[in-house]
């Protein structure tokens, strides 16, 4: 907190005034969205764990003015399925993204003044709310039919301290995108949500594709099971065993996030989002190598000592990188597919798979 208030001179803070009462963030969270001033059109919270950029403030006021009426979150961790959408989006050349997780990033969140007064009379109602304080308050925000998006690069990256609501077992949960300033490309363009997105499961470290809430319908499968991906090319599987990461093979982290990367490019052409060059052009970029060093980090860190993924940071990005340029030439020959062109797909194997024989 000393910290935040250094870099942020004036900078109201929010106690929880039960600290003895059950582990939530509810309570301070309250305070500290009914604390917008009296002239004020827009509201910013962050919380005790945020690492603002250097021109934090600057790049709250373009968002505020470009995006009035929605709720703007600074931050995503590089785990969340939102993480993907924030990744397509950098490589697309769009600095904001849909929020598609079941919570909001609150690390950093941007709200219009009375959707940030209504939200902290809601909360003050439900401060012992069973659900955890981003859940509660993206449930609000919806109710109220606030869009709500993050900006890319984030704002606001995630210091690494201990959770309040037990998330410590969750890895270091940093940006999916953080340059530690602001980006001034200010192009005032959202990426489109498609109705299914490639993402790499933290859980599961596999590569998955899965509905938005975009389909009209719901899909989940694995990503190396439906769509047609080549193999990582030699040099850098060559380069990945020699590093001493898992071998480059089907099932296997490393492979898992080269679909992943594959996956993510195609989506970009064979969903209309851009072109072939326009994706080498933005994943070029200090933003767009950003985002794909993020990749690993997120989706590998249950499966791969954390310490080799940061040592070997440097080739996993060039991995996604590659991944993401040979997706998009792929992608421009072939239609980005639906929930229920997928749903068509697998519905067939599943009778025979269930068939007698």
């Amino acid at each position: 907190m000393a910290r935040l208030r250094q870099q942020l001179p004036g900078l109201n803070v929010a106690l929880d005034p039960r600290p003895d009462g059950p582990p939530t963030s509810v309570r301070s969270a309250a305070i500290a969205w009914g604390a917008v001033a009296p002239v004020a059109t827009h509201h910013l919270v962050l919380e005790d764990d945020a690492l603002p950029c250097t021109d934090l403030l600057d790049g709250c006021t373009a968002l505020a003015q470009r995006f009035p009426a929605a709720a703007v979150a600074l931050f995503v961790n590089d785990s969340a399925r939102t993480a993907a959408v924030a990744r397509m989006a950098v490589w697309s050349g769009r600095d904001v993204a849909p929020v598609i997780d079941i919570y909001v990033p609150t690390q950093g969140l941007i709200l219009p003044a009375e959707t940030a007064r209504g939200l902290a009379a809601f909360l003050s109602a439900h401060d012992d709310l069973a659900e955890a304080g981003d859940i509660a308050t993206l449930r609000y925000l919806c109710a109220e039919g606030i869009a709500v998006l993050v900006a890319v690069p984030n704002l606001v990256d995630h210091d690494d301290l201990s959770s309040i609501i037990g998330n410590d077992d969750h890895g270091r949960r940093g940006s999916a995108c953080y340059l530690g300033h602001r980006s001034d490309a200010g192009t005032c363009r959202q990426l489109e949500l498609p109705e299914i997105i490639p993402y790499l499961s933290e859980s599961t470290t596999r590569s998955i594709l899965t509905s938005t809430p975009a389909a009209d319908r719901s899909f989940r499968g694995r990503t190396a099971d439906l769509l047609a991906v080549r193999p990582l090319p030699n040099d850098l599987a060559r380069r990945s065993e020699a590093a001493g990461l898992p071998p480059a093979v089907p099932g296997r982290p490393v492979y898992e996030l080269w679909v992943t990367a594959v996956a993510s490019g195609m989506l970009l052409t064979g969903g209309g989002h851009c072109g072939p060059d326009e994706v080498r052009r933005h994943a070029a970029t200090p933003a767009g190598r950003a985002a794909a060093a993020s990749m690993a980090p997120g989706g590998l860190d249950r499966s791969v000592p954390r310490s080799l993924l940061a040592n070997e940071a440097g080739l996993l990005t060039d991995i996604v990188l590659h991944g993401v340029t040979v997706g998009a030439d792929a992608g421009v020959t072939r239609r980005w597919p639906t929930a229920s062109d997928l749903l068509s797909t697998v519905a067939p194997q599943r009778r025979e798979a269930a068939a007698p024989r």
